[in-house]
């Protein structure tokens, strides 16, 4: 059984290293200090280390991450403040919240909006830069989205006056990088639409634009990493068999039997 100091100076290492402790990592440390210590072992492994990803990037998906998951403000302000901590600029940060409203609806968005807000009333005017039109995407201003969805082509069909004020929306969002370079944000947009669950040929065409955009494999199987923990290990797992698929990384196959890998019909 730890001893409450154990346990303080546990939490304050959290603190140290992350810069935060979210309320779960108050509870946990004070009621089960042994899981808490598993769950952020795989926060010093996927987050905390140098690696492909910058800081920046880093902090920029998991404001969308957390976004896309219905998360507290308060989580998301703290990735927010860590962004610009680590030098990113407010715009950033907001274009990364503005890339989810389609995806996780108006509730998630307003609740991302306000924490961003917070955040900007507390800084500087200078952290927050103006548009920038220095690397746009691939596609004229007006010319639709590579990655059309069903609800578009429903709306276009059924609602062509909802369809065309959709379509507008996601033009004014999707039209420049908005602070964002052209490889940040597909990155970004392809972890918003694995924490929202979208289909998976979605995520698979968003994979394939992120490479094209200059990510590496290893880029996206950071950025995938970094969500097990805020999103389970369902959509982590989902995300991943896509990222194999688009990348034809090959998995290990263990020396003894696992009969419970196999499916029912394969099964001895």
């Amino acid at each position: 059984m730890a001893s409450d100091r154990e346990k303080i100076d546990y939490l304050n290492e959290i603190v140290r290293t992350r810069g935060y402790a979210h309320g779960s990592h108050r509870l946990l440390a004070n009621h089960d200090l042994e899981v808490l210590k598993v769950v952020n072992d795989v926060t010093l492994a996927n987050y905390i280390p140098k690696r492909s990803l910058s800081p920046i990037e880093k902090e920029l998906l998991l404001v969308g991450s957390f976004t896309a998951l219905h998360s507290q403000p308060a989580i998301i302000r703290a990735h927010i403040q860590k962004s610009l901590k680590a030098g990113a600029d407010l715009r950033q940060s907001l274009a990364v919240v503005e890339l989810t409203l389609l995806e996780v609806g108006r509730t998630a968005f307003d609740s991302a909006l306000g924490a961003w807000a917070e955040v900007a009333g507390a800084v500087e005017p200078s952290r927050l830069s103006q548009p920038s039109r220095t690397t746009p995407l691939n596609r004229p201003m007006n010319a639709p989205s590579k990655d059309a969805t069903m609800t578009a082509n429903v709306l276009d069909q059924h609602d062509p006056d909802v369809g065309m004020a959709v379509g507008q929306l996601a033009s004014v969002i999707d039209r420049d990088s908005r602070g964002l370079d052209a490889r940040t944000r597909e990155i970004v947009m392809t972890i918003v639409l694995i924490c929202v669950r979208a289909a998976e040929g979605r995520i698979e065409a968003q994979m394939r634009r992120a490479l094209a955009a200059g990510a590496s494999e290893r880029d996206l199987l950071e950025a995938i990493e970094l969500i097990i923990t805020p999103a389970g290990l369902p959509i982590f797992d989902a995300g991943l068999t896509i990222w194999a698929r688009v990348t034809g990384a090959k998995p290990l196959v263990p020396e003894i039997d696992a009969p419970h890998s196999r499916s029912p019909a394969t099964r001895a």
